[in-house]
């Protein structure tokens, strides 16, 4: 096994644990509406999953230019056989469960929906970017994320990174002021869940782990170049899709922002907030904590798994008739407990497997430069 990075471990483990939180808290009231709210934060944990890999992405990246003749063929192989073999098993296992989690797809399951999640197409369409695998919508997210990270390499030094926020930026305009065209006859709930998880307007948020790399590793950091297009984009975005003008749309943008309600500024808010605590996470290492490190070892088959567990414990409780007792206070700590177990038990399997051939294949396919060069930074797992 590779060195990891204990405070990328932290974060995930944070991650991890803000997923299961708002996920338990939507299957099993909270006592406390107030609480409730609290718990809706752990959405979040989503953005600072896609943060981390940003970080740990643009730091292997390097190593790979150091070590191998071809770094874009190693990294594409990798990624895809670090991320893709369990999503596609998690595709199968969770089929006998659609029906739990199918208000994504309204019209039910069809056999070409299947196809487009496996081939990944199902992320430009509202119904299928979160169809069939609970929470895919965000491994979709990195797997595209994974395919345009050599261009966003490549941009680095050759382009200025104002217009790459620019970019961005205008893209995300276009997407939110068309939605509603492009998807006529979509439910408007799913639009608008589609304009909060599409690569498009997490985009950023990965950016946001990319620059906090730069900045520990590097004399120069152009996260402000890249996010201060889009935060304003964010703001213009939602005062033009207000039916009010004036003072009006304005109030109406921040109680959208407040609660929740405003797609691109959230993602833009959180990227700020998650650039920091990466970075403030490494210069301050005692904020690390050894439990949640250890869980930030497993959060890729936490994360497939424990929607499943969430399910299976909604099943038993209605089975037994709790569902009056059983609160998020008295489900959150068992169901995390199972999560880890189970993820535990597995994780040789649904990733260190996949992550040794990996290693092999690349061994066995591609040259190695002769004198590599060491990278600048400790290595991550891959």
């Amino acid at each position: 096994m590779k060195q990891r990075l204990s405070p990328l471990d932290f974060l995930r483990g944070i991650a991890l644990l803000g997923v299961l939180v708002v996920h338990t808290s939507q299957s099993f009231p909270s006592i406390s509406y107030r609480l409730g709210e609290v718990y809706f934060f752990g959405r979040y944990g989503v953005q600072l999953f896609f943060a981390v890999s940003g970080f740990t992405i643009m730091m292997m990246y390097q190593s790979y230019l150091d070590k191998w003749e071809t770094p874009v063929k190693v990294f594409y192989l990798k990624r895809i056989l670090r991320l893709y073999p369990l999503f596609f098993v998690a595709a199968c296992a969770y089929i006998p469960l659609f029906e739990h989690y199918s208000n994504f797809n309204p019209d039910g399951l069809q056999a070409m929906d299947l196809v487009r999640v496996l081939t990944l197409t199902g992320g430009i369409d509202p119904h299928l970017l979160n169809a069939v695998v609970p929470g895919g919508w965000s491994i979709i997210d990195e797997i595209y994320f994974y395919l345009l990270f050599p261009i966003m390499f490549m941009a680095y030094g050759r382009v200025n990174m104002v217009y790459i926020g620019l970019l961005i930026a205008g893209l995300n305009i276009a997407l939110n002021l068309s939605a509603e065209t492009v998807f006529a006859g979509r439910e408007p709930w799913l639009i608008e869940d589609f304009l909060y998880r599409n690569i498009l307007n997490n985009i950023v948020v990965f950016y946001a782990g990319i620059e906090a790399w730069r900045r520990l590793n590097k004399s120069s950091c152009d996260f402000l170049k890249i996010w201060v297009p889009f935060a304003i984009a964010s703001v213009v975005v939602q005062y033009l899709r207000s039916d009010h003008t004036g003072i009006a749309a304005m109030k109406e943008v921040v109680y959208l922002f407040l609660d929740h309600q405003a797609p691109m500024m959230s993602s833009a808010a959180m990227a700020f907030i998650i650039h920091w605590v990466m970075v403030l996470s490494f210069r301050i290492p005692k904020l690390s904590q050894p439990q949640l490190e250890k869980f930030g070892t497993v959060t890729y088959t936490g994360y497939i798994t424990h929607f499943g567990i969430i399910a299976l414990a909604e099943m038993l409780v209605h089975q037994f008739g709790l569902t009056n007792v059983a609160r998020f206070e008295l489900m959150i700590i068992p169901i995390t407990a199972v999560t880890a177990l189970v993820s535990f038990s597995i994780v040789k399997w649904t990733e260190h497997y996949w992550q040794n051939l990996a290693n092999q294949l690349c061994a066995n396919w591609f040259s190695r430069k002769n004198s590599a060069t060491a990278p600048n930074v400790v290595k991550a797992g891959a």
